[in-house]
Formats: structure tokens, C-alpha cells, sequence
């Protein structure tokens, strides 16, 4: 009897924490699972180091704190925040969209928009304000601003509609005041392959100033989600290209960010940034 009674509180405790990992997106430490995912409490973690579902990851340094997106698709609050100071133990802090207010069919009486809604964004930090931007598939790009990255965010802002395309990412050239966005435009007319586009952007990171620069097409080709640095006076912009399985990075890379671009294949893909 004691044995029982002790198995039901230990599946109310799961129960609990099911709850709070589905229903809100915050992470629950389960005294059952330690030691088999994340940090291991001598200096070494595992993988996964979220045992949940955090799609879509991107990562912003911030001093010596760093702060994480992760897609939601159609569920509301959306694009959750997390924060840490190891990049192995994160902690929820907070979302940019309270709901997804521009489209009805993510209200919560229909929730039949799970493949679309919000995708992977991109989280970045610039002269004293937050800015997140994500495309919405079936609507099209949309950016939030904040001081303080647990909010208040501004209400989602449209700067282009269009459909079937992904994946922004921007960047501030401070030496030449002007601003970028690239990403996966998708493909175009008759064409059977993905455009890479970069695009100019207004300093307040709320306009797209020009129709795009298609810096490389490809089958699959996949968005870059960065533009690097300059590295010895060149941008790079690391771009995934190939059918899946055999995917290959493909980082185009410029002297002038609004020069011809031209591209470096690598025969596989790396993850060491310094390369």
C-alpha cells in the first residue's frame, strides 16, 4: 500500500513537471533524470543539455551573460528567451511575442497553424537595444524591439510580406552606418533553386531599404543565419548548400560588404567558427 501510494506521488511530481516543460517552456529539473542530460555538477555536461523540445536556437553574448531563442511555431507566448552564463544551464527569463497577433488562425479557439507561426529567428544586441526578427512562411518578416531583453517588446512590426522564404539574420556596419539583413528568399519564378538574398536595412532595423542582392543560389541551399565579421577585410556569410543527406558548408565571402560576392565550398560542414 505504501509502495503504491509513494508511485502515485512520484507520476503527480512527473505529471507536474510535463506540465510546466509543455504548457510554459520552462526548464524543470527532474531529481530522477540528473546525471543522464545537461550539466553533470563536476565541470562536464551531456548532451542533450535541454531535455526538451527548443528548435531553432540563436545565441547572443551579452558581457558575460548569454541569451537564447528557440522557435514555437503557432503557440503562444512565442519565441521564448533563455539566458545563462555557461551555455550549459539555461533558465527561462521570458518571450517576444506575448501572442501572434497577425494572423487569426494562431488564436488559441483555432491553433491550426503548427508548421508556420514563428520559425527560427534571430536575436541581436545594437547600440543599447534588443532586436528579434523571424519570418512567418505564410506571412512574412517580422521584427520586435526592446532596452531590456525580458521586455517590453514592441508589437510585431511587418517590413515585407511575402511567402515561402526564411531564416534572417542581420548586421550593423558601424563604419559605414549601414545596417544588413540576408536571408533564404526562397525560390523565384521558374527557378528551381533558393536564393540567397542580403539586403540593405535602415539603422532603426525596421525597414528593408532595396529588393536584395542574391549572393547564392542552390539546391537546398540553406540560410546563413550570420554575417560574420570582418576577418583580414573580408564578410563572410557561412551558407548551408546540397540535398540532405550531403549537405556541404558554402561560406560567400566579400572585401566590401556591397561588392560581388563569391563562394568558398568547404566539402563538409563545420562547426569551428574560426575557420
Amino acid at each position: 500500500m505504501v509502495e503504491r501510494r509513494n508511485l502515485n506521488v512520484q507520476l503527480r511530481q512527473l505529471g507536474l513537471a510535463l506540465f510546466l516543460v509543455i504548457g510554459f517552456g520552462y526548464v524543470v529539473a527532474v531529481d530522477a533524470r540528473t546525471g543522464s542530460w545537461g550539466d553533470q555538477g563536476d565541470g562536464t555536461y551531456k548532451n542533450p543539455i535541454l531535455n526538451a523540445d527548443y528548435p531553432d536556437v540563436d545565441v547572443e553574448q551579452f558581457g558575460d551573460t548569454y541569451y537564447m531563442i528557440s522557435s514555437k511555431q503557432h503557440m503562444s507566448p512565442g519565441m521564448v528567451i533563455l539566458e545563462s552564463k555557461d551555455m550549459v544551464n539555461w533558465t527561462t527569463i521570458g518571450h517576444v511575442w506575448d501572442k501572434l497577433s497577425w494572423d487569426p488562425k494562431y488564436n488559441w479557439d483555432r491553433m491550426d497553424g503548427y508548421r508556420y507561426g514563428v520559425w527560427a529567428g534571430d536575436l541581436a544586441y545594437h547600440d543599447g537595444r534588443w532586436y528579434c526578427y523571424q519570418i512567418d512562411t505564410t506571412n512574412g518578416l517580422y521584427m520586435s524591439s526592446a532596452s531590456d531583453i525580458r521586455g517590453p517588446w514592441t508589437q510585431p512590426h511587418l517590413m515585407l510580406k511575402k511567402t515561402r522564404w526564411t531564416d534572417p539574420a542581420v548586421s550593423w556596419d558601424d563604419a559605414a552606418k549601414q545596417a544588413y539583413l540576408v536571408c533564404n528568399f526562397g525560390r523565384t519564378g521558374n527557378k528551381k533553386v533558393n536564393e540567397i538574398r542580403l539586403f540593405r536595412m535602415s539603422w532603426d532595423g525596421r525597414k528593408l531599404l532595396d529588393n536584395g542582392t542574391v549572393i547564392h543560389t542552390g539546391l537546398g541551399a540553406e540560410p546563413p543565419k550570420s554575417i560574420a565579421s570582418m576577418v583580414d577585410g573580408t564578410s563572410f556569410s557561412p551558407s548551408g548548400s546540397g540535398p540532405i543527406p550531403g549537405g556541404r558548408t558554402i561560406p560567400p565571402r566579400i572585401g566590401v560588404i556591397e561588392s560581388k560576392w563569391c563562394c568558398v565550398q568547404k566539402p563538409t560542414a563545420s562547426t569551428d567558427r574560426t575557420t
